[in-house]
């Protein structure tokens, strides 16, 4: 869930079906990126539709601007 810094307007941003590993806001606040299993996924932090940006991701981090996401993935033993 989300809401404003006072606890109003908390709203569902996704429905899980696992814990998620890590969660991150973009700089903007524009959007919410979590670890579902392996699966490095974002919603809108509005709510809304949840997007997969890429699977077997361990940990992650978001650039200062927002614009770029570094991952690590154990399989292919990439940064």
């Amino acid at each position: 869930v989300a809401c404003e810094p006072d606890g109003s307007n908390l709203r569902p941003l996704a429905n899980l079906t696992n814990e998620p590993s890590e969660i991150r806001v973009s700089p903007d606040g524009v959007w919410c990126y979590y670890a579902e299993d392996t699966t490095l996924k974002r919603v809108p932090m509005a709510g809304g539709p949840i997007s997969t940006m890429m699977s077997d991701v361990y940990y992650f981090a978001l650039a200062p601007s927002g614009t770029r996401v570094l991952a690590y993935r154990p399989a292919a033993d990439d940064v």
